[in-house]
Formats: C-alpha cells, structure tokens, sequence
C-alpha cells in the first residue's frame, strides 16, 4: 500500500526520540519571548537581546530536531547549524548586558563587529569543514536507549570557539555582578534575574564539556534545554520586571539627557556623580570635578558651608544668580539620600531664567498696567477739575456775547476770554487724546461720511479765527467720490486743527486754499494749502511729533502743546489713511494733505455731527429756546451752576437747580420738569446713582454734563440711562442744542 511505504520512508528518516520534547519547547519558549522583545524593538536593549534569543531558539530546535533525524548526514548539517547559533549566543549576550548597564561599549559600530567577527569566522570554517576538519575532525554515531546520536570529535577551532565564548560569557556575568551592587528596587531584582538567564545555560554548558553530567544526559546537549527555562524567567522578566522598557541604561541615559544638572556628593562633601548637563554649567570635564570638594564647583552655586537636610525627603531650596552669564537664574534642591550607614547629597539645578524673566516680565507688565491705570485715572480727574472752572466762565462769557447787549468796547476783552477759555478746554483734549493714543484706546465710531460736509463744518467752527487773522477761504471741492468710512467728529478735529494752525501761520490778507480731489486707487485727498511761512525740508516730518513746536524759526511755533498734529497724525493713521506736510521751503508758504479711501455714497444721507463738549465741535446759536420747557439743573459746584442756570434763563428755559445728590433727588421727587442736566461728581453721590435711584419710569430725558471725557466715561453714562454725554466747559447754545435734541425722542 502507498501509505504503508510512506510510513516506511518516515521510518528510515526519522526516530520517536522523546529527549527532542524538552529541547523543542525550549525553542518555543525562546521563540515567544522573541516576538514579545520584537514588539518593544525601538528600545535600545531589545536588539541585542532579541538577536539572543532568536539564536537560542535556532540552538534548541536544532539539537531537537537532531534527536528526531535517523540520516548522518541529515544529523550533521542540523549539528552544524547548532554550532553557528552556539557562537552568535555569547556575543550577543555581551551586547546586551553592556546596552542594559549602559557601560556605553555596546553602541559602538566597531565594537559590535568586533564582537562578532569570531562568530563570523567560526560560522565560516562550520561551512568549509570538510576541507579542513578545523570545527570537528570526525562524526561518529553512538547509540543512547535504542537512538542514534552524533558523536563529534571536536577540531583546534572549536575549543578555541568555546574559550571565546566563556570569556565573553563571563565578562557580562561580572558586569552584571558590578551592576547590581549599585542599583536596588525593582532594577536590583532585574539584573538577578538576569544573571541566573546567563550563567544557569553557562554553567550547564561548562558541566557537559568537561563531562561532568551523568549518563544518559551525557550525549545530549543540555545547555539548549536549559534555554526552556531561561525563557520562562525571561517571559516572567518581560512580564512582571519590564526588563526591556525599564533598564538601568534607560534610567542612565535619562539623567545624562536631563536639562537639568545632577551633582552627587557624598558625605564628606566630595563630588561622586554628575550628569551631562552639570558639567556644562561648571565649564569643567568629568575627570577635574570627580573626588574633588565642593570648592571644584561655582561659587556662586552656593554649595560651600551649606548643610544637607537631616533627614531622608526633606529638601532644601534656594535661587541663585550665574556669576559668569549675566541674568542667568537657577533654581537648587539639596535633598539627603541614606543608605546603610551611609550617606549622601543629591543636588538638582535648574535653569529658571526664562521663568525669572517672565515672572519679571509679568510683574513689570502689571505694575506698568496699574500705573495706567493711575495715569488714567490722574488724566480724567485732571481733566475734569481744569474743564469745571472753565464752565461758569464759558458759560457766563457767551452769554453775554450772544445774547446780552455789550458794549463794543467789552465785546472785544470779552472774546478774548473766551478764545482763551476755548484754548485751555483743547489743551486738555489734547492730552487726553495724546493718552489714549499713547495707549491704544482710540476708538472710532465709523460711518459713510460726505468730507466735504465735515470741512464745511470745520470752516464755520474756525470763522473767527479766520477773521481775527486777516485770511480768506478759497474752496475748491473738487472731489466726484467724497464719502470716506470714518468717524465725523474725529475727521472734524484734524481739519479744525490745520485749519488753527494755517491761522497762526499766515500772515493777513493771505489765502487758504481748501482742495479735494480725486486718486488713484479709490483715494480722496483733502488739502489745506496756506501762504504762510512755510516749512524747512528738515521739518516736514518731526512737525508730527509729540509736543513739537512746528519751526518756530519761521514762525510755525504753537501756542499750545505741541500735540495738534501728532494726534491728526494718528486719527487719520486710524482710518487706514495718511496726513503729510509739503512745503517749497521757508517762506512760501505750506500744503498739508489727508489721504482718505472713498467709499460709495450711501443711500441713506450720512450721519450728522453730534453735539459734544469738544470746543472744535460746537454748534451754532440754538435759537430762542422753549419758554415752556423746564430744566432741573443739578450741579455741586456753586460758580457753575449760578453761570448755567442764568445762561439757560436767558435762553427762556424754566430752570430749578440742585447742587447735590440728596437735594437732587428730592427735587426730582417732586416731578415738574422735562428735561434733567446732570454732573456725575455730585459730592455726596453721583449722577450715576442719581439716575439709578429715579429708575426706568422716569419720563423725562437726562443729559450728562460732566468734566470726564473719555470713551469709558460716555459708555458708562449711557449705559447708565443718559440720553447724551456732553463734556465741558460748553457754552449756552451747546446746551440749549442739546436739550431740544432730546426732547423729541422722548416725545415720539
């Protein structure tokens, strides 16, 4: 029968050996413990390790599968193969010992062809042997229980083989030894472990090459089964100890790699250890600091007669400054490490510059934050104590002027008091405007605006300094797309204030040419062309800063602060726009131009002017008032409210006043009025607290009328209930304006 012959040429081929069992599952064992280092092969001690294991696994399955072979010549090739996995076994052991105690030999390309060039040369004679018979002279069979074995007599190479492998073998086994003297814990039990892994198949070894082991275990290859149980202790390693993820070398190269610096110093204050990173910041090589004192480190460290902690987990900690990099800070740990008897120091130095610096960063940026915010609150506390006792004066000044009868002789002394008034009112817009600028705190109200709407506007608030300086307006507003995005009353003090300017520039009789006109790429330029002193070339751009005087050799001076075109300059650089100063030179006279980009004409008529306390901003004379209307003026300063209430009276309004919040409120308790005007600073409370208490069901519109002028100070005032926010000082038409602005929207 077929099957019977096959079973016949099994027969011849193969033997029921049971001694191949051990030996076999001692391949499979390797094999798993193998796959299982193949799966963590980016760690540094699997390579070496995995090269091991797969060589024990070549040298098991070989002497198992030899055992099951009947053929000698079959029983010779599995023997060769045996030897070869024999010779890599102790080569790649050493590697991995060095890798796992990081004595740093192993990760050298040479060294590791070193190591394996014996091999290499024995697994060359195994391939050539029968020309030189230098591995085994001759094959013999021997018979064990009924099974035929190979009986090798081993050649000069071998022997020299196998005193190359126990030198190598015994060296890991005493770098292990050395290792596990300094290492505890965990790593400790790793390297035991280890150890048995190595010298366990060693030793078996050594006891079947002198013959040592007792028959009938004599004629087999013991050391190969005994890899089944280094396996298991190696799965078990894997396992439970993480030999391959956690490795004193690991544990090694991780304080080497630390940013930090490591110094070790033993009890008598000797240095015993240092990391990478200490020997940096020392500026010294390991063999200059190592057995030194602590005098071989930095002074400035702080190290020398300092005291280690008396007890295990305490820490001591300090900041110190670099004596040799400038700026430099470090954070020092001392900590006390027993062990035994004995003790020693572990010094942890970190480089907290960067935290020093942001620390300092945060607290200069908080402390520069708070005195902006004192700066502010100086500045708006500032403003409103100039701007009050500017109000009566105003107040009273322009009343007289408008609707009083004035002796021509007064009217003139008159004026001037209120030109001046009006300059001490734009000298504090002006500084708050150069804080808010200097801030960031600009904030514009952008809509469609028509320029030619708002320099109008500019021309008529300037009519009287035109006429006191003897000029005439020439305009030519030439411009087909004069609608910008902007905010008008912003647009509207630029031009007011180069307009001012012209006026003081020029002499009388001269003329201002006002021009708009058309640019390339969708730009309109607005133009104040005067034909005063001019401009020196070396001037045209140091005009624009902060308090500078123009040229005052030309005559360019400023009465004022120096800020009228630096903040031009800046609100037109807030619109996305540009104001530039051209000049022939010094005594031909000086053109100034605001480049703008032009939007297109929106379909509903762009948005007026709204009154503000701004004296570039004023409107006209209001009219004849409204006699029935009545006003419940509420103002703590004495002068401003007597000056207020007589200048509402001659405009017709029935006027009740209070001058505090308590008698505010009982005046506004007793109803009878359409329309309150408030101060916020009200002595004993404020116009804030003053609107809070009357609530939502008043029916009659509210008007702040306050010396704090910022954007803040008009949110917080209508946020708070006020219809308007006007700034003083401001003069009887400005309010009476105001007043009649309100009532309708309260009406409708």
């Amino acid at each position: 029968m077929p099957t019977e012959h096959a079973l016949d040429g099994l027969g011849r081929l193969f033997q029921a050996n049971p001694a191949s069992v051990p030996f076999l599952l001692a391949s499979a064992v390797s094999a798993w413990a193998a796959w299982l280092v193949w799966r963590r092969r980016e760690e540094p001690t699997a390579p070496p390790l995995l090269a091991t294991l797969l060589a024990e696994v070549f040298w098991a399955g070989c002497e198992g599968i030899e055992a099951l072979l009947v053929d000698p010549a079959a029983q010779v090739v599995l023997y060769s193969l045996k030897i070869a996995s024999v010779a890599l076994v102790a080569p790649s052991i050493l590697i991995f010992v060095l890798e796992y105690t990081g004595t740093g030999a192993g990760t050298s390309p040479r060294f590791v062809a070193g190591v394996y060039f014996v091999p290499a040369v024995v697994i060359g004679l195994l391939a050539t042997n029968r020309h030189h018979g230098m591995m085994f002279e001759r094959f013999g069979e021997t018979e064990v229980r009924g099974f035929v074995l190979m009986d090798p007599v081993y050649g000069d190479a071998f022997w020299g083989h196998m005193v190359y492998a126990y030198a190598l073998l015994a060296l890991s086994a005493g770098l292990l030894a050395h290792a596990s003297t300094r290492l505890s814990g965990l790593l400790r039990v790793q390297v035991l472990m280890v150890m048995i892994g190595v010298l366990t198949p060693f030793l078996t070894n050594v006891a079947d090459m002198m013959g040592l082991l007792p028959e009938p275990y004599r004629q087999y290859d013991l050391t190969a089964a005994v890899f089944g149980m280094t396996g298991m202790l190696g799965l078990f390693a894997l396992n439970r100890f993480h030999l391959v993820d956690v490795a004193p070398v690991r544990f090694a190269r991780i304080v080497q790699e630390m940013l930090d610096a490591i110094i070790v110093l033993d009890a008598g204050g000797r240095v015993v250890g240092v990391n990478r990173a200490a020997l940096r910041l020392i500026g010294k090589d390991e063999g200059r600091v190592i057995g030194r004192g602590v005098e071989a480190l930095p002074s400035w460290l702080g190290l020398s007669g300092r005291g280690a902690p008396e007890e295990d987990g305490a820490e001591l900690a300090f900041e110190v400054t670099s004596g040799d990099a400038p700026g430099a800070t470090f954070d020092v740990r001392i900590s006390r490490m027993t062990r035994g008897r004995s003790w020693s120091q572990l010094v942890v130095i970190r480089d907290i510059s960067e935290k020093a610096r942001a620390d300092a960063e945060r607290t200069a940026r908080i402390a520069a934050e708070q005195a902006n915010q004192a700066k502010d609150a100086f500045l708006a506390k500032l403003s409103h104590e100039l701007r009050t006792p500017l109000t009566p004066v105003l107040a009273t000044v322009s009343t007289e002027l408008d609707h009083g009868p004035v002796p021509e002789d007064l009217r003139a002394s008159l004026e001037l008091i209120r030109r001046n008034v009006l300059l001490e009112a734009r000298l504090v817009d002006d500084l708050l405007d150069l804080s808010r600028i200097t801030m960031g705190k600009l904030r514009l109200s952008l809509s469609p605006v028509d320029v030619h709407s708002v320099l109008r506007r500019a021309v008529d608030l300037c009519k009287d300094g035109i006429r006191d300086a003897g000029m005439f307006v020439v305009e030519e507003l030439d411009a087909s797309r004069p609608h910008v995005l902007g905010d008008a009353t912003r647009l509207q003090q630029v031009f007011w204030n180069l307009i001012s300017n012209a006026c003081r520039a020029s002499p009388p009789g001269s003329r201002l040419t006002l021009r708009t006109s058309d640019r390339e790429g969708e730009l309109v330029a607005i133009e104040f062309r005067d034909e005063g002193t001019g401009i020196a070339s070396d001037h045209l751009e140091t005009i624009f800063d902060s308090f500078a005087q123009g040229d005052p050799s030309q005559g360019r001076g400023s009465p004022g602060l120096g800020l009228g075109l630096s903040i031009g300059r800046s609100i037109v650089d807030a619109h996305g726009g540009r104001l530039v100063a051209e000049s022939p030179g010094p005594g031909r006279g000086a053109t100034f131009r605001v480049e703008l980009r032009s939007v297109p004409e929106p379909a509903a008529p762009a948005l007026p002017l709204t009154p503000t306390g701004d004296p570039s901003n004023r409107p006209g004379p209001g009219g004849d008032g409204r006699g029935a209307c009545s006003v419940l003026l509420v103002e703590d300063n004495r002068d401003s409210l007597r000056a207020l209430s007589r200048s509402l009276g001659r405009l017709g309004y029935s006027v009740r006043t209070a001058d505090s919040f308590r008698s505010a409120l009982r005046a506004a308790g007793e109803g009878g009025y359409d329309v309150l005007v408030s101060d916020l600073e009200l002595g004993d409370g404020s116009g804030l607290d003053l609107l809070q208490q009357l609530g939502t069901d008043r029916s009659a519109p509210a008007i702040a009328l306050t010396g704090y002028g910022t954007e803040e100070d008009r949110a917080r005032c209508l946020s708070a209930g006020f219809d308007l926010h006007m700034v003083k000082p401001v003069v009887a038409a400005q309010l009476d304006e105001a007043i009649r602005s309100v009532l309708p929207t309260r009406g409708e």
